[in-house]
């Protein structure tokens, strides 16, 4: 959303349940300018779901999530998207550390040599997922 605000031109890439979560992302996305060309509907599935809960002061006290649908987004369903001119050419990926270390490993053997790539931890226990992509980059 961000770089969409910058007047940058994002692609999104996820998997997303089909319990109709997916058609209020789709106008979401063309209302802030992102093109949701890499959404990926999982049959069965539901949509990822993340809630906090905060204190008086905005801290967070407890967290709970399902990321199970953004967990299938495997490397033979990106690679359309992937061999797509638009990610060939793009300056900047971020990866979400909710995908698996396939995924992650996936996306950054694919990146051309110019992208920049960054990782996105979510959470402590996912922060490690980006580290053995790295260490062969």
């Amino acid at each position: 959303l961000c770089l969409a605000k910058l007047g940058a031109s994002p692609h999104l890439i996820t998997a997303m349940g089909s319990d109709g979560a997916e058609k209020a992302l789709f106008k979401h996305c063309e209302a802030e300018g992102i093109k949701p060309t890499g959404v990926v509907c999982v049959e069965g599935e539901r949509s990822c779901r993340y809630m906090a809960l905060l204190d008086h002061e905005g801290d967070l006290i407890a967290s709970i999530a399902d990321m199970k649908a953004i967990q299938r987004l495997t490397p033979s369903l990106m690679r359309p998207f992937i061999s797509a001119p638009w990610f060939s050419n793009a300056e900047m990926v971020v990866i979400d550390g909710n995908v698996t270390q396939e995924a992650i490993d996936h996306v950054c053997v694919a990146v051309s040599p110019h992208t920049a790539v960054f990782f996105e931890p979510t959470s402590n226990a996912k922060s490690v997922r980006g580290v053995p992509s790295w260490k062969r980059g």
